[in-house]
């Protein structure tokens, strides 16, 4: 008795598997039907009507949350029955189902059941497993699996074909009756106008505009019965546009300082919303220029405010300074076509340069936005360093005819490092140092020679002063005077005088 039990309940088992596999299936297709139709309804209407912002967020809520509960009962339920997760139905409940379908079982499958939950106390359970062998018996030819038939899905699957073909057939003859209302339903919280019989179309290309910066907006109308007046909507102000021409109009903002969201309108149609992006637009706000001219000039540092035109010694070193808003890179373009770019400290651009000779420089700006601009246009006039100048007076000693006197007046725009006296005997040249004031830019000096000192008897000597300036950027500046030609006297009448 125990093992022809055991067949039962397997086929009872196998029903419920079966059953809810059957139940799956049809949820399967119950939820698409539903959902392809309600889907179709929704893109219909709203295609049609444009529905406000408030009913299209309820439509599309309400679609998911449709779509999860369908989901839910239909599939994931039956689903989570059949693996066991939630508890199925009970051996009588299958019993039940059974028993609608097989009519002839009667309540044999039934009886079965509740004759093996008698207990001994009740009756003797030889009487009672005698029964239920019989009625097993008489029951098994049943094949209990054919109490589920799949072909009964066949009404359902027609109605889910049905509402495929009408769906299809409407997405080929107006795709856009799909596309652009579940676009509508799935952005409701943007407005859309219903399609007037004109558009209006926004000509410019680039909706980007440097900040302070003037900026027009060009607008065309195409369709029947074109407005006469257009406005420009900027955030809920309305402006009338210039009409350039039929069609056509603009609207010129002087300066943008803040982004724009604006819409085209005629008052009672409107075009979509467009946006205004604005730039961070580099600039300068201010900057210094430090000159520290060579040491040997004597020279003290200069500092200069928002002052790129310079007149400079040669060999200075320039120190620019920039402080500025939203820049990221700052670099100079000289005269020469030589670039040079800055180094960014915290929010100050740095540049130094020595400069030698004039040029003319340019000051680009950008940032990761925009491309390099030029800001400021300087020159700087490089002052070089001039060549010493000497004068000198020789006169001769009319008591010593050897003996000459020298007076001379040297004169330099940064001072001397030497004035020399040089003397050529048999093509040797012969100096004496004579002290100046070195930080000086002129002196007279004074100077006497007694040729007589010199290695030679007799004859003529070629003698010349040299000043030596104090430039030592440029290998220091040597300026000769002229040459003077000494006749000596035989030494020994000179020494008879």
């Amino acid at each position: 008795m125990a093992k022809d039990f055991n067949i039962l309940v397997e086929k009872l088992n196998s029903f419920k598997n079966r059953y809810y596999s059957y139940r799956i299936v049809k949820g399967v297709f119950i939820t698409l039907l539903l959902l392809v139709s309600v889907y179709t309804l929704f893109s219909l209407v709203e295609y049609f009507i444009y529905l406000s912002s408030d009913i299209r967020a309820f439509l599309f809520y309400g679609f998911i949350l449709f779509t999860v509960f369908l989901t839910a009962h239909f599939i994931v339920w039956p689903l989570l029955k059949l693996i066991s997760i939630i508890k199925p139905i009970t051996i009588k409940e299958r019993s039940r189902l059974i028993q609608k379908h097989f009519p002839e079982i009667k309540d044999k499958l039934l009886n079965i059941i509740e004759l093996r939950e008698i207990g001994d106390s009740q009756y003797s359970s030889e009487i009672v497993n005698a029964s239920i062998d019989q009625k097993i018996g008489e029951i098994s030819i049943f094949n209990f699996k054919e109490a589920v038939q799949y072909k009964d899905l066949k009404f359902i699957s027609v109605y889910f074909l049905l509402s495929i073909i009408v769906s299809l057939s409407i997405f080929s003859f107006n795709k856009s009756l799909f596309t652009n209302s579940t676009y509508r339903i799935v952005h409701y919280k943007e407005h859309f106008e219903k399609p007037a019989p004109y558009n209006f179309y926004l000509k410019n290309e680039n909706l980007e505009v440097k900040k302070g910066e003037p900026y027009t907006i060009f607008a065309e109308c195409l369709g029947s019965d074109i407005p006469e007046v257009v406005y420009i909507n900027i955030g809920g102000n309305s402006y009338v546009m210039k009409n350039s021409s039929p069609g056509t109009f603009e609207f010129e903002i002087a300066s943008v300082i803040n982004p724009l969201h604006f819409f085209i309108t005629d008052l009672k149609y409107r075009s979509e919303d467009y946006f205004l992006t604005l730039l961070p637009a580099p600039g300068i706000t201010g900057f210094t220029v430090t000159a520290t001219p060579p040491a040997y000039t004597g020279l003290t540092d200069a500092k200069f405010e928002n002052t790129g035109d310079l007149q400079i010694p040669g060999g200075t070193k320039i120190k620019w300074s920039f402080q500025g808003v939203d820049i990221d890179s700052l670099y100079f373009l000289f005269s020469d076509s030589s670039h040079i770019s800055s180094v960014k400290n915290e929010n100050v651009f740095n540049i130094e340069k020595y400069l030698y000779k004039s040029s003319d420089y340019q000051v680009y700006i950008n940032n990761r936005i925009t491309e390099p601009e030029l800001t400021f246009s300087y020159s700087i006039d490089v002052i070089p360093d001039l060549y010493p100048e000497i004068n000198v007076i020789a006169i001769q000693d009319s008591t010593r005819l050897s003996r000459y006197f020298y007076k001379g007046l040297i004169v330099d725009d940064y001072g001397f490092t030497a004035l020399n006296f040089h003397y050529n005997v048999n093509n040797s040249d012969s100096l004496i140092n004579i002290p100046v004031v070195r930080n000086l830019k002129e002196q007279e000096f004074y100077f006497s020679f007694d040729f007589a000192d010199a290695p030679v008897e007799s004859g003529v000597i070629t003698c010349y002063f040299t000043v030596t300036d104090n430039d030592v950027i440029n290998n220091y500046k040597t300026t000769s005077s002229e040459s003077y030609i000494v006749e000596i006297p035989d030494k020994n009448e000179i020494l008879a005088e």
